[in-house]
């Protein structure tokens, strides 16, 4: 399932990578002890590049399903396995273990200690949208999540849904939502998507261990951030001047549109 081009990740890449280099400061800090990444619909690794800055003893590794060279990546491309993401939660997840060099990629628990999944849920049809989130959670008790909300936009968009409609995809693993855009929404050195959208969910037996700033919701609002909204508006007046641009032209300038026979 490869939807973006090198062309893409070009004018993407730079303000992904500063977008990581301002949130996961923040992540690091009520999260201890993260010592594995696991980034489903990694892209070309530049949040995956920012952990390792982060801590440069964190393990990580990213899957996704595009075809991109080794030149474009942000990580060694051996941390890196295209993975059709599409297919069975379980069949995933074994692909990922085998293609791990050791054992100290595993969380507590799980594999990782952090699964994380920025703008990819969209992407996937609905009827795999489940099976996503069954991934997610079959790899880590702490997935940093964000997905299109609807409206927002974007190359194959095909599922974008409330946060509502995630957490509760999330609940039925047990998973609790935590919303932490409060942390994000004034930092405009992070794209508006993330700012917007971004999530934690934690397994319920991995929260008394925590020390967090926030409590977990059942009801994660639906927000738009102003960056969006002033975005729209301004491709909307553009497009309503390009409408009537020639409408204008003819109130200037009547003769140069049309010649009026005496």
């Amino acid at each position: 399932m490869s939807i973006y081009d090198e062309e893409f990740y070009k004018q993407q890449s730079q303000g992904s990578y500063q977008s990581a280099k301002e949130i996961i400061p923040v992540i690091n800090n009520f999260i201890p002890n993260i010592q594995s990444v696991l980034d489903v619909g990694c892209g070309i690794g530049t949040w995956l590049k920012a952990w390792q800055e982060q801590n440069e003893l964190i393990k990580i590794f990213g899957v996704d399903g595009n075809d991109i060279s080794g030149s474009f990546f942000y990580i060694d491309k051996s941390n890196y396995k295209k993975i059709d993401l599409t297919t069975t939660a379980n069949a995933i997840l074994d692909d990922i273990k085998y293609s791990l060099k050791s054992s100290d990629y595993r969380g507590e628990v799980k594999l990782f200690s952090l699964t994380q999944s920025l703008e990819v849920a969209e992407h996937i049809d609905e009827k795999y949208a489940q099976n996503f989130i069954e991934l997610l959670t079959l790899t880590s008790d702490i997935i940093l999540f964000s997905a299109a909300i609807p409206n927002q936009g974007g190359l194959e968009h095909i599922n974008e849904q409330p946060p509502k409609y995630w957490a509760n995809l999330f609940e039925k693993y047990d998973y609790l939502c935590f919303d932490i855009r409060n942390l994000f929404w004034e930092n405009d050195k992070i794209d508006f998507w993330y700012r917007q959208n971004i999530f934690l969910y934690i397994h319920k037996d991995k929260i008394n261990s925590l020390e967090l700033p926030i409590k977990p919701t059942q009801n994660p609002m639906h927000i738009v951030h102003p960056e969006k909204l002033i975005g729209s508006l301004e491709a909307k007046t553009k497009k309503e001047n390009e409408k009537n641009k020639g409408f204008r032209l003819y109130l200037r300038h009547p003769k140069k549109i049309f010649k009026i026979k005496k």
